[in-house]
């Protein structure tokens, strides 16, 4: 978290990266930006996310919040080669304990996903080269298991069109260049589908 509110205040996420949270980021003191990491730090870590593979999904509406939601009218449509994430409770996405969202990926991205994540397959290495064995985190770097696809698979996208600048994208953009849309979009399930602890 420090390091990417550094990143963010000293536009070496690139200028521009996110440009209001940049701005936030600006405004904040280091006593503050570590109130937070350790606030942050503090909170358990919690499975939010279900992984189920689909050809079909709900229709879908962009709710309170900018929260994807299923459309009141229901209804259902493609998936196609992307990732539906989908909140459970819309009028309160975050629920204490329970799995808060649905994220719906297409057929067979689990196992594609464990493919490429654990051998690379000549398009990419082992995310748990730098993850970690159970990519739960080493160190400085993240943990990535559990966490949403949506939010994985942005980011891997986000590194491989050169959005994302610093120090610490580095490494990610070499992982990244050679991905297809769908093979980040398979990471990003079997990530999304492991255990966050």
């Amino acid at each position: 978290f420090v390091q990417q509110i550094v990143n963010f205040r000293t536009d070496a996420r690139g200028q521009a990266y996110r440009p209001n949270m940049a701005n936030f980021a600006k405004e904040m003191t280091i006593e503050q930006t570590m109130e937070i990491a350790n606030y942050y730090a503090s909170l358990p870590v919690e499975a939010l996310v279900d992984v189920v593979e689909s050809e079909m999904v709900p229709r879908t509406f962009v709710g309170p919040r900018d929260i994807t939601a299923v459309h009141p009218d229901g209804g259902e449509e493609q998936l196609g080669e992307r990732i539906i994430e989908i909140t459970k409770t819309p009028s309160a996405p975050y629920t204490n304990g329970e799995v808060a969202f649905t994220a719906y990926v297409p057929i067979g991205s689990v196992a594609e996903g464990r493919e490429l994540a654990e051998r690379g397959l000549g398009r990419t290495v082992s995310c748990g080269l730098c993850h970690g064995a159970d990519l739960q985190g080493n160190g400085d770097i993240p943990g990535i298991a559990g966490r949403s696809p949506l939010h994985n698979a942005r980011q891997l996208m986000e590194y491989r069109n050169g959005m994302r600048a610093g120090d610490s994208a580095q490494p990610m953009i070499g992982v990244s260049e050679n991905l297809t849309d769908a093979e980040i979009i398979a990471i990003s399930a079997y990530v999304a589908s492991l255990p966050p602890i």
